[in-house]
């Protein structure tokens, strides 16, 4: 822009000296001094931008490409919270979402893991929980586990903390492990997909959870009649 509006000006000047209005003025455009004051505008803009640029990657929630540590096993289990939390209106439709994720693995030939037996349930103390047994790849080795997902009341009043806990059923510890890591980063990867589904799409899925939830209500107090 610096530049246009030098030759512009120049163009006036020159204009206005060959008129005889004003007496003739020498103006340099040598391209030297082009390039040279075009890269002291983008030195100083880099440099301006390298600080604030640091600080914002180190205070920026971790992107897909980024990886968390998951805890060493306290005998034959792992338990994590999660680093994601979810109100606790939409938490209703995350358990029904990942259910269906887990249900879509049936087969061991499909991707990292296999499921079976997933549900949803509520604890004791009234929180909604998912459960499933798990064979992770590869299947060979025999690694199987129980895992359970549970939404928990977090500081923050009205959101949710996800609390993972996962029990080697069978298979060498060191490749349960390692098959772990595998399966947290799908895992981890099925949160941040949820984050882009539309609104009519999450309230399909906390239907889905309500009706579910009411559905087993019915079969324990059916079972419960049959047992008196």
């Amino acid at each position: 822009g610096g530049q246009l509006l030098a030759q512009l000006v120049g163009l006036g000047v020159t204009s206005l000296a060959n008129a005889g209005r004003i007496p003739p003025v020498s103006i340099n455009f040598s391209s030297s001094n082009s390039l040279f004051a075009i890269g002291v505008v983008m030195a100083t803009v880099l440099v301006s931008a390298v600080y604030p640029a640091l600080r914002a990657s180190r205070s920026a929630n971790p992107g897909l490409s980024r990886s968390f540590a998951i805890p060493r096993p306290e005998g034959d289990e792992i338990r994590l919270v999660f680093p994601f939390t979810v109100s606790a209106y939409d938490v209703t439709g995350v358990v029904s979402y990942l259910a269906e994720h887990f249900e879509s693995h049936d087969d061991a030939g499909l991707g990292g893991f296999a499921a079976t037996e997933v549900a949803l349930t509520r604890t004791e103390t009234g929180h909604l929980q998912l459960s499933a047994e798990l064979a992770l790849a590869p299947f060979d080795l025999g690694v199987t586990q129980r895992l359970e997902l549970t939404a928990v009341p977090s500081e923050i009043e009205g959101v949710d903390e996800v609390v993972i806990r996962v029990r080697r059923t069978s298979g060498a510890a060191a490749d349960w492990c390692r098959a772990n890591a595998v399966f947290m980063k799908d895992l981890r990867r099925q949160f941040l997909l949820w984050r882009t589904l539309s609104a009519e799409l999450i309230e399909r899925y906390r239907q889905a959870t309500l009706v579910a939830l009411a559905g087993g209500a019915v079969a324990a107090a059916e079972g419960g009649r049959a047992d008196d």
